[in-house]
């Protein structure tokens, strides 16, 4: 199994408190990674430093071969796009907040947008069906519009992996879907590599195709979703018993 992102011995720490200790892991490339653990085991700060948001106190992250350090920031912004929890609320269309996202293809001395970025803006509009939000200012928008349109800036920056922080998170049912298929065809149809920090053990189990579970700082399952993703295991994670229900080849956790 081929990986996108490699990651040996690594610690990160805010302040005098260790978050990571010592993990290592390995995201396989073109896949749905989810990461699980409860509140405050480090999940959001791992894809933080992923993004090179946290300094590292020990240990090493390889992206695409290469030494997470040894990116420009161009670089790094034409490998990597990140969806945070929060959803951005600018002064923009939906149309011109996805152009923000050809920045890191730009002439730095030409702030005009070139045929390639009218050319992947529209194909990402097509793509995600937003034809009837493109020019709607991102304020009237719905949370769940506004977060596919989020979402939509990432997949128009093209980098081969792309992180997500919740992206689901106080969305209903039918956003969730939308958002969790949206990403599964960038998977299937475009080859992108997806992390994503997630709560939903059910979506989870759904959607992801490998799974790494962290628990205080450290990482104490990771696998094949279909090896790993299990009641005995997820009750270890969060220190609840959880049932398994399967049905029609649709498996769900459920509290005992």
């Amino acid at each position: 199994m081929k990986s996108s992102i490699r990651i040996e011995k690594l610690n990160v720490a805010y302040g005098k408190h260790p978050v990571l200790k010592g993990i290592s892991a390995e995201i396989p490339q073109g896949k749905l990674t989810a990461i699980l653990g409860e509140n405050g085991s480090g999940k959001s700060t791992l894809l933080n430093t992923l993004f090179r948001l946290n300094s590292i106190s020990g240990g090493t992250i390889e992206l695409l071969g290469k030494n997470l350090n040894t990116y420009t920031h161009r670089e790094l912004a034409q490998a990597l796009s990140m969806v945070s929890q929060q959803t951005e609320i600018v002064p923009f269309t939906v149309h011109e907040y996805m152009m923000m996202g050809r920045t890191p293809y730009r002439n730095l001395y030409s702030l005009k947008d070139s045929q390639e970025d009218k050319e992947t803006v529209d194909s990402v509009i097509s793509r995600l069906g937003l034809e009837k939000q493109k020019d709607k200012p991102l304020s009237k928008l719905s949370g769940g519009e506004r977060q596919l349109a989020t979402i939509a800036r990432a997949i128009v920056q093209n980098t081969p992996i792309i992180l997500l922080d919740e992206p689901t998170a106080n969305l209903d049912i039918r956003h969730q879907e939308e958002i969790m298929r949206t990403l599964q065809r960038e998977i299937t149809e475009q080859g992108k590599t997806i992390v994503m920090v997630m709560h939903d053990i059910n979506l989870a189990a759904r959607y992801a195709e490998y799974v790494i579970m962290i628990k205080n700082g450290n990482i104490i399952q990771q696998g094949m979703a279909a090896d790993i993703l299990n009641s005995r295991n997820l009750s270890e994670l969060y220190q609840i018993n959880l049932t398994e229900i399967t049905d029609n080849n649709c498996t769900l956790f459920l509290p005992k």
